[in-house]
């Protein structure tokens, strides 16, 4: 489905936008009166004097227009924070609006069908799940009936070379008497899946994007585990832990003035209106929806739309130097490796 495009007519507009708009216009019409004035000689003393006065109002206003006019073309979008915990959410941006509860970060999946879990394309091992969570109505881009994303990782430093001998052997066995490549061979893709291998690492990410049932419905555990792993590929569950991020997952909105815009490294690289957020590492959070990109190493060859997701160790998740993931839920291929 072709990607939703933001609301840009007068009617999605802010009041203070329209009003100020108005009040433009109304200041145009009484320079042009002036200007007008001063040429019929009306004024005494000053006819020329309000030709040039009115003139340049004039010009000046309907600048004024122009750029206001301008910035009501940007997205009407608002960025959110992911913060893992209520008590952190709440303190997370005291005085603004309330968090919201939209998922969570753990082993346990989605509520989809066990057979349509995403795998390792290179040994097929089931993938780890980081988190799930409903995301904003602005940002379904693909399509409305999509309510949630989950993200899963998969370690494997050789995930960008050709299946090892014994998975082959597998596949090529015929009927399967080990109950995991059972499992395999019943094994089909999510509808809405997609898996990247990062080609600097070798690890496979991959996202699902989910209907409300799918969101809603009971956690699904993960499929079993193969007893043969490939060289370089496998679990460290302690590391995962002790840097990992674990809980409820709470969505809290950002006052971030870049939100609606295609994120970038800086301002001088960015869309029209984009600025640098020097305390964006005080202000906001790794885990996100849109506004201000946070990877400390850049975004690199990634150029995502607006409508973008950042995931940093959200259940255990981990990428390259401890970078972040990052998602474009307008694009085709969401899943974008660094």
């Amino acid at each position: 489905m072709p990607s939703q495009r933001p609301p840009t007519s007068p009617a999605h507009r802010p009041r203070w936008l329209r009003a100020v708009s108005l009040l433009f216009v109304l200041l145009v019409l009484l320079a042009l009166a002036l200007a007008v004035a001063g040429v019929a000689g009306v004024g005494g003393a000053w006819p020329a004097a309000g030709v040039g006065t009115g003139a340049a109002l004039a010009l000046l206003l309907v600048v004024g227009v122009l750029a206001v006019r301008r910035e009501g073309r940007r997205p009407a979008a608002t960025a959110y924070d992911l913060v893992v915990g209520a008590e952190r959410a709440r303190e997370h941006r005291p005085g603004g609006p309330a968090p919201v509860r939209v998922g969570w970060a753990g082993p346990e999946g989605p509520a989809i069908d066990p057979a349509t879990w995403p795998r390792s394309p290179r040994t097929h091992q089931p993938m780890i799940h980081c988190a799930t969570f409903e995301v904003p109505a602005e940002f379904r881009r693909r399509d409305p009936a999509l309510v949630g994303v989950s993200v899963f990782d998969w370690p494997d430093a050789l995930g960008f070379r050709p299946p090892p001998a014994f998975v082959t052997e597998a596949l090529a066995g015929g009927a399967p008497a080990d109950a995991f490549w059972a499992d395999v061979a019943r094994s089909r893709p999510h509808p809405h899946a997609h898996v990247r291998c990062d080609d600097d690492t070798g690890c496979f990410y991959a996202v699902v994007l989910l209907t409300e049932p799918e969101l809603t419905g009971p956690r699904t555990a993960r499929p079993r585990q193969g007893a043969v792993l490939g060289e370089d590929e496998g679990v460290d569950e302690a590391s995962r832990r002790r840097s990992g991020l674990f809980g409820d997952l709470y969505r809290v909105e950002r006052d971030d003035p870049n939100a609606g815009l295609a994120p970038a490294d800086d301002a001088a690289d960015g869309a029209p209106g984009f600025v640098d957020v020097a305390d964006r590492y005080e202000r906001f959070a790794h885990n996100h929806l849109g506004g201000t990109p946070m990877d400390p190493f850049g975004l690199g060859r990634r150029a995502p739309s607006p409508w973008y997701l950042e995931v940093h160790r959200l259940g255990g998740l981990w990428v390259g130097d401890d970078e972040n993931l990052v998602v474009d839920l307008a694009a085709d291929a969401p899943v974008l490796h660094r």
